[in-house]
C-alpha cells in the first residue's frame, strides 16, 4: 500500500509540474505558481517535490516574482535529501536572478 501511495504521489507531482510548465508557455504564471502553491501547501513530500519546486521557480521568473523564488531557494538549500531531480544550484539560482 505504501509503495502504491508513493507511485500515486510521484504521478501526481509529475502532472502538477507539467501543467504549471504548460501554463507558463502560454504566458499564465499567475495560474502556474497558484496550482504549485496549491500542490506544496498538502505538505509532506509535495512541499518539497523538486519538480513542483523548479516548475514554481520557472512561473517566478516569468512573472518577476523574485521573492516568492527567492524563497523557493530557500526551500530547495534546506531540503535534507536532494533528489537526482532536483534542478542543479546554478540553474535555480538563474532562474531566481531571471525574476530580479
Amino acid at each position: 500500500v505504501a509503495e502504491a501511495a508513493a507511485a500515486a504521489a510521484a504521478a501526481s507531482a509529475d502532472f502538477c509540474a507539467a501543467a504549471a510548465d504548460a501554463c507558463v508557455a502560454a504566458g499564465e504564471w499567475r495560474r502556474a505558481s497558484a496550482l504549485c502553491d496549491s500542490w506544496r501547501g498538502g505538505g509532506g513530500d509535495a512541499a518539497t517535490n523538486p519538480l513542483v519546486l523548479h516548475a514554481a521557480m520557472s512561473a517566478f521568473e516569468a512573472g518577476g516574482q523574485w521573492e516568492n523564488a527567492l524563497a523557493t531557494l530557500e526551500v530547495l538549500a534546506t531540503s535534507e535529501e536532494p533528489s537526482p531531480l532536483t534542478p542543479p544550484a546554478g540553474v535555480a539560482l538563474g532562474k531566481a536572478l531571471g525574476a530580479c
